[in-house]
């Protein structure tokens, strides 16, 4: 323990509570539920720092941030240094909020029926950095694989009489049902962009 220490706390708006709870999980070790009932676990989730008694992207950057070397990882993967907040950001905002479709000159094509965007954003962010830290998939595999899908119903929607954006599932159940699994390596593999025949997976 050092001054130098309490300057950087101090920076991050943390204390050493919240410092000796972080190294506690760094070090696997099980978080009481007596500790997930105080001020200082409250401050950690809600900063986004821990979820489900790990650290999340961000808090791992944190904790980069303090300095301990003895578990400092390097950060190689872009969406680390956006961060878990930033990367979901990204995200929500290529979900399509509603399943109206406009032409290119801004005509509606299908009008709305239904909203896409479901469940709270907060539950979504969870979800969303939950598979994250899961580490099977990349923030930009995500993003790829969400943009692949709403591109291939939007084109199948324009030049088709049935509106194929209805039947996307809302943010929360695609999140829940790992939904983007079928587009993943569609995407990767950077197929050209589906045509109005393509089959639609629902």
């Amino acid at each position: 323990m050092n001054q130098e220490l309490i300057v950087r706390l101090e920076r991050v708006r943390l204390n050493l509570s919240h410092y000796f709870m972080m190294q506690e999980i760094v070090a696997g070790n099980k978080v009481a539920e007596e500790v997930k009932e105080t001020c200082t676990w409250a401050t950690l989730v809600r900063k986004g720092y821990v979820f489900e008694d790990k650290l999340t992207l961000e808090g791992r950057e944190i904790w980069n941030e303090l300095g301990d070397k003895k578990v400092r990882k390097p950060r190689k993967k872009k969406e680390e240094i956006l961060g878990a907040a930033e990367c979901f950001d990204q995200w929500w905002a290529a979900y399509p909020t509603t399943d109206r479709i406009l032409d290119s000159s801004g005509s509606v094509v299908h009008h709305e029926t239904r909203g896409l965007r479901t469940g709270t954003k907060l539950k979504c962010k969870e979800k969303y950095i939950e598979a994250l830290n899961e580490g099977v998939y990349s923030h930009s595999e995500l993003l790829a694989a969400l943009k692949y899908e709403v591109e291939m119903r939007v084109n199948q929607s324009l030049t088709g009489a049935d509106n194929k954006l209805t039947f996307m599932k809302g943010s929360l159940t695609y999140l829940n049902n790992a939904s983007y699994e079928s587009f993943i390596e569609i995407a990767k593999a950077g197929k050209s962009k589906p045509k109005s025949s393509d089959t639609v997976i629902i």
